[in-house]
């Protein structure tokens, strides 16, 4: 009977998609009988329909969102290509018509061609009205896909996008979603279009003769199959060489943005970047051309064997036409259902398999985009009053196959404290920062707001409560108004007390000066021609934001890094005096500026190797104390200045 299949446990539960691989592995591995194959099979199809089935409602919704209050209009469109298929076979009649009748001194010629001369009319309306259909139904696309979209960008777990391979397929995906959707549309349009000319090219090919049909269908097969294999190597080759597209898109963006063209100019590297983006965008090109080369040279070389074959089809018939078996206006009508199978049809067929085939590759990185767990944020009514956040035993790393970040992490931000974390470069200060703020989750250890664990399930309540001003602000090119109620929800923040936080900020009034047109003030200058700021004033105005949101808890990186000694004395004085209602998080390097914090963190490798205030701290002679010293040593004046040795500037030496 051979040895029994292992026992399937919840690790291998077979709704559990990919999961039940390594099950699927070892049914094979001790597969020895007919009943074990048929186990083994059993357990591949119901998995592969459990993957296809989540994915398929994930595309479903997708695909619904993508075409919605575009039924209408992609049935007017279809319709017209539709008709516009009808034109040609109804050309060739008419053409076939004239000519005979033209040969047999017949007065009906006059009234073909002006049903021609109609046709020709219609066919221009028709074009006309396709390009238009496309361009709305276009401009749908894109709208109602990005919005979907974009959403689900908002959803997906804030670690994705500290993988450089999955944000690389968000970038792609984003870029060509409207294309690649498009491209499937027109396919579908050129099937309706290429039914309707096939019928009165088959019927004049048929009544030249039917072996010319089925002579000019299989030429047809080898340049089709050859151009879907290259639409397949080109597809592939685009993924392959993407991130030299964006190489060379972010070389445009160092030569045409206003922050880097100021550097490009004082460091004169306009030259080397030049080469750079060329160098890029070569790459791209040639590899995406390198790849399919040999497939579309021999898809010509067919092509052209197609054409010979056409021309030798002529001369074949032209006997018949002589010995007046084929009439002038067959043979016409003929000849242009031949052209157009070799020529216009097989480009239409062609242009549809690729259409369908990009479409169909393009479906898997959806799939694999939408397949990308989500958190869908829970709606909070309220924040509740703060109490505490708490880290206990937290760890970290950003892969499997690369090292802890965090390793065992435990602190506690109480109400109202105004507490400090410091730490050298690489100590994991910043990792920190985003499990605070619930952008990443622990792989091990808990978080705990107000005592309470935070789940999957009330995340969204920390993000609510917890605010930040990193150290790489934003600057936001809005309106004030815009800028200062970014995440407020419906309660939008007065005039005067955006001008009372910009006093406490910029005590010499220089930031509200700027503001001449209050609120409606644009910022910045890459959307409208507006006010452009200092980098200080920037900084200073993602603080008013954060001082004026309702978030109890803030968390600010560097939040003095771009002002100056009056603005910075000005801001601690609001973090340490002014706003006792908040709870502050303090990070920086300045550690004159953390010595009244209620308690000072000090991250080390990893880890929290002190706490304390200050004066514990220093009490105690570690990590904090050294820190501390050694910056103490370049910001003390000399007393006096010894003679040559004496530094101009005047730190001390001792």
């Amino acid at each position: 009977m051979g040895e029994p299949l292992p026992e399937k446990n919840h690790e291998h539960d077979l709704s559990g998609d990919f999961a039940d691989i390594s099950y699927i592995n070892l049914c094979f591995e001790k597969m020895q009988n007919l009943k074990h194959y048929c186990n083994y099979v059993y357990c591949v199809v119901k998995l592969r329909k459990n993957i296809n089935e989540g994915q398929t409602m994930e595309q479903k919704q997708y695909k619904s969102s993508l075409y919605s209050s575009t039924r209408a209009k992609l049935a007017l469109y279809f319709l017209c290509s539709a008709l516009r298929g009808l034109a040609l076979p109804a050309e060739m009649v008419l053409v076939q018509r004239i000519i005979d009748s033209i040969a047999a001194g017949g007065m009906l010629a006059r009234r073909y061609i002006l049903v021609l001369g109609l046709v020709f009319l219609a066919d221009l309306v028709l074009f006309h009205a396709v390009n238009y259909m496309e361009l709305l139904i276009r401009d749908r696309i894109e709208y109602n896909g990005g919005d979907y979209l974009l959403r689900r960008c908002g959803e997906i777990r804030y670690q994705y996008y500290e993988d450089g391979e999955i944000y690389r397929k968000i970038q792609e995906i984003m870029s060509r979603y409207k294309d690649a959707e498009w491209g499937r549309i027109q396919s579908w349009a050129f099937v309706l279009q290429l039914a309707f000319r096939l019928t009165g090219i088959l019927y004049y090919l048929i009544l030249a003769g039917p072996w010319i049909a089925v002579l000019l269908t299989v030429a047809m097969i080898p340049p089709l199959l050859l151009s879907m294999h290259a639409v397949k190597k080109e597809f592939v080759s685009w993924e392959t060489f993407f991130p030299f597209y964006l190489k060379a898109r972010y070389l445009t963006e160092l030569l045409t943005k206003r922050r880097s063209v100021r550097e490009a100019r004082i460091f004169q590297y306009r030259h080397y970047v030049e080469g750079a983006w060329e160098d890029a965008l070569k790459k791209f090109n040639k590899g995406q051309i390198a790849s399919n080369l040999k497939p579309r040279y021999l898809t010509g070389f067919c092509v052209f064997l197609q054409y010979a074959i056409t021309i030798a089809v002529l001369f074949a018939l032209f006997p018949q036409v002589q010995a007046q078996t084929l009439t002038v206006g067959v043979f016409t009508a003929a000849a242009q259902a031949m052209w157009s199978f070799t020529g216009e049809f097989q480009y239409g067929v062609i242009q549809m398999a690729k259409g369908f085939q990009e479409g169909r590759m393009f479906d898997e990185k959806i799939s694999y985009f939408l397949s990308l767990d989500r958190e869908v944020p829970k709606q909070v009514k309220e924040i509740p009053v703060f109490c505490s956040l708490e880290l206990r035993d937290i760890w970290y790393r950003y892969s499997e196959d690369t090292p802890y970040i965090l390793k065992g992490v435990n602190m506690k931000l109480d109400s109202t404290h105004k507490a400090a974390l410091v730490g050298a470069n690489g100590s994991g200060k910043t990792t920190l920062i985003k499990i605070l703020l619930g952008l990443l989750v622990p792989e091990k250890g808990e978080i705990l707001l107000n005592g309470t664990p935070v789940t999957d399930e009330n995340r969204e309540l920390l993000r609510k409560s917890a605010g930040a001003v990193f150290q790489d602000y934003m600057k936001y090119n809005l309106s004030l108004s815009e800028s200062m109620n970014l995440g407020r929800g419906e309660a939008d923040v007065s005039e005067a007390a955006v001008m009372e936080m910009f006093g406490m900020l910029q005590p010499d009034g220089s930031l509200s000066a700027e503001m001449r047109d209050g609120l409606d003030t644009f910022l910045g200058k890459d959307v409208e021609n507006g006010r452009e700021l200092s980098g200080g004033q920037w900084q200073s105005i993602s603080l008013a934001r954060a001082m004026l949101s309702d978030r109890p808890i803030l968390i600010l990186d560097e939040p003095t890094a771009a002002l100056d000694p009056l603005a910075e004395a000005a801001v601690y004085d609001l973090i340490y005096e002014k706003k006792k209602e908040k709870s502050v998080l303090l990070v920086t390097h300045r550690l004159g500026a953390v010595v009244h914090a209620d308690c000072i963190f000090v991250l080390k490798d990893g880890k929290i190797s002190e706490c304390g205030t200050h004066e514990e701290l220093m009490r105690a002679g570690d990590d904090y104390a050294g820190l501390f010293e050694t910056q103490r040593h370049w910001y003390i004046l000399k007393e006096e200045k010894k003679g040559g040795d004496s530094d101009e500037w005047g730190y001390s030496e001792s």
